[in-house]
């Protein structure tokens, strides 16, 4: 009978898989995850509460700075890339010409 040779290559490479299987270790360990914290565990000791003392008015004025960022980061990536379409567009036009 032929192919006994290749049979138990075949054989050993599926225990050997079998074995590797079993060896696995999971990649994410439980407590050692931000979110596997306690939420007293979750404060941050090193201030003393700047949330808490400070006014509605403030709180607004710092929501519409944060607001006036992002809005002036939005109108700063549309406008590169409004340039980005125009240098391609320009380039592709030299090259069909």
């Amino acid at each position: 009978m032929g192919g006994g040779g290749s049979i138990q290559d075949m054989n050993n490479r599926i225990r050997d898989n079998r074995a590797m299987l079993g060896r696995r270790k999971p990649r994410l360990k439980t407590g050692r995850r931000f979110f596997d914290k306690k939420p007293s565990m979750l404060v941050n000791k090193g201030t003393s509460g700047i949330l808490k003392r400070t006014s509605e008015s403030q709180l607004d004025e710092i929501r519409l700075k944060l607001r006036r960022e992002a809005r002036f980061n939005q109108v700063v990536a549309v406008f590169m890339f409004v340039v980005c379409i125009v240098v391609l567009a320009w380039l592709v036009y030299k090259i069909m010409t």
